[in-house]
């Protein structure tokens, strides 16, 4: 049964079918898209936008507009004779003198080191909140409070030695 084509997409065109009537896009067709993938990865921005607007363009799915944007990226590294390694040290060049450099802002530095630590496959920033015992978040007045009664109530304990016997002063007995 041939897929119906979803709303907002340009129809298929006929004619061009393998044996299981699959649309095949001719070498020009193919031309075009990657020319147009060419276009939108300089253009930048985020991916999963870059392929919404070349699936919704041609009439594809997001997973072929994802392989054009790949075909792109390889066909702009081999105009410009860069090897991935190549481009990577560039970005991470860029990206430290972002971090480092006095005249940007805190945003744009913090901005920087997290891309930084994308490039590097680490890790990004982790949420720490105090939560109460349900998992929910507390309000920072709320945790404020209940990490100085924890505290108290610590510093307030009677710490026993060895000997059973209590001692305030780590050097007593000396």
């Amino acid at each position: 049964m041939p897929k119906k084509d979803k709303p907002g997409m340009k129809p298929k065109k006929p004619g061009n079918t393998s044996r299981e009537g699959v649309y095949r896009p001719t070498e020009s067709e193919r031309e075009e898209r990657l020319a147009f993938a060419i276009k939108i990865r300089t253009r930048g921005g985020h991916k999963s936008a870059m392929m919404r607007e070349i699936a919704d363009e041609f009439g594809i799915t997001l997973k072929t507009a994802e392989d054009y944007l790949v075909r792109a990226k390889q066909a702009m590294m081999e105009v410009m004779q860069k090897t991935t390694q190549e481009l990577a040290t560039e970005s991470y060049t860029r990206l430290l003198e972002s971090a480092v450099d006095e005249k940007a802002t805190r945003g744009e530095r913090i901005r920087a080191e997290e891309a930084i630590m994308k490039l590097f496959g680490l890790p990004g920033p982790t949420k720490h909140a105090i939560t109460d015992a349900k998992g929910n978040d507390l309000e920072p007045d709320e945790a404020r409070t209940r990490i100085s009664v924890l505290a108290s109530s610590l510093i307030d304990r009677p710490r026993s030695g060895g000997s059973g016997e209590v001692s305030g002063d780590p050097g007593a007995g000396d």
